[in-house]
This record gives structure tokens, C-alpha cells and sequence, in this order.
């Protein structure tokens, strides 16, 4: 009987935790793929330096920083940016996983979550992929609607354009958000400038 009370005090003491980090830090996530599992894997040559558009290789940039007005020009206070490979892991999870807080317009004003497309049914059909991958995620339509000048009936499939790498439990380019309780779904620049490959080791 003890083990047992045991048992039930850790699980709601687990529940307990799980709240209060949902209610007063959220929960975000968005899938990023290993660097093993995209074709663009690295960025050859990188330059050294960006200076507003204008970049200098590493030779340039090593030159010109023996001088003090070589210093002065590529230096932070002037607009320089090293680009090194902190800055590029930066960049690369920025592309997958930064909304730039669009979570707010897309669930709140647009009502994403609220008309077919549905946390529950992309979860479906997510589901239904048993582990695989599509470039065009079908999720059951829950109630009929009409979306411009189409009648979707309920119990239908239409096609969203949502990429699921294998086994990923959210679309790519999709970042959902838990924040009191409240879910929501926002969209990264992988949503439009990332793909499944089905050329080759995703067929």
C-alpha cells in the first residue's frame, strides 16, 4: 500500500511540475534536422567577415587586421560581423526553429489552429505516416467547411503542403508553442525555403 501511495504522490508530483512549467514558462518546439540529414550540410569557405553586404576572406580580413584602421573596419562598432561557425550554427537554427513571434498572428487573429487544420487531426495524420515522410501532409477535414470558393465535407482529406521528415512528430518549418496553457502554432523560413528530398534517401 505504501509503494503504491509512493507511486501516486510522485506522479502528481510530476504532473505538479509539468504545470507550472507549462503555465509560467511555455514549452516551444521546432523541429531542426541533424546536420546528417540534410544535403546542404556545410557552407564551404565561409568569409571572415561581413561588413554590410561586403564580405572579406579570411586572408583579407587577416591583412587588414595588422592595422589600426584595418581594426577600426571590421569591428562591431562599425557594422562587422564575424562570420564563423558559432554565427552559421546561429543562423541554421534560426532557419528551423525562429518565428519571430508570428505564433501570435497566425493563432490568435487567423485562427490557424481553429478552423480544419487542427492540432488534433495534423496529429492524426502525422500519426498515420507510422514513421515515414510525405512533401504533402493529408489531414482529415473534422467539420465541413468552405474556404473560398471550395466546400470541404467533413470525413475529407485536403492536401496542406506540409513537409514531415521521416519520423518527425511536427511538420517542418512549423513551431508550436505552449504558454498557459494555450497552444499555439507559428511558421519558420523552413516552412517555404526547406523540403523532404524524395530523390534519394528519403524515397
Amino acid at each position: 500500500m505504501r509503494r503504491r501511495l509512493r507511486w501516486v504522490f510522485v506522479g502528481l508530483s510530476g504532473f505538479a511540475v509539468v504545470a507550472c512549467i507549462l503555465t509560467f514558462t511555455g514549452l516551444k518546439y521546432a523541429l531542426e534536422p541533424g546536420t546528417e540529414n540534410v544535403l546542404s550540410r556545410t557552407r564551404p569557405s565561409p568569409a571572415a567577415y561581413d561588413l554590410w553586404g561586403r564580405t572579406f576572406t579570411r586572408q583579407e580580413a587577416d591583412q587588414l587586421l595588422q592595422t589600426p584602421q584595418g581594426k577600426a573596419q571590421l569591428s562591431p562598432a562599425n557594422g562587422a560581423v564575424r562570420v564563423d561557425d558559432a554565427l552559421l550554427r546561429l543562423g541554421r537554427s534560426s532557419f528551423y526553429k525562429e518565428t519571430f513571434g508570428n505564433e501570435v498572428f497566425l493563432t490568435d487573429v487567423v485562427g490557424i489552429l481553429d478552423g480544419p487544420l487542427r492540432l488534433n487531426n495534423v496529429t492524426k495524420a502525422i500519426l498515420a505516416l507510422r514513421g515515414g515522410w510525405t512533401t504533402n501532409l493529408r489531414v482529415e477535414v473534422p467539420e465541413t467547411v468552405r474556404i473560398g470558393d471550395r466546400t470541404f465535407e467533413k470525413g475529407s482529406y485536403f492536401d496542406t503542403g506540409l513537409d514531415i521528415p521521416r519520423g518527425a512528430p511536427v511538420p517542418l518549418g512549423m513551431r508550436i508553442s505552449v504558454s498557459q496553457w494555450r497552444v499555439r502554432a507559428g511558421i519558420t523560413c523552413a516552412l517555404c525555403h526547406a523540403t523532404v528530398d524524395i530523390t534519394s534517401r528519403e524515397r
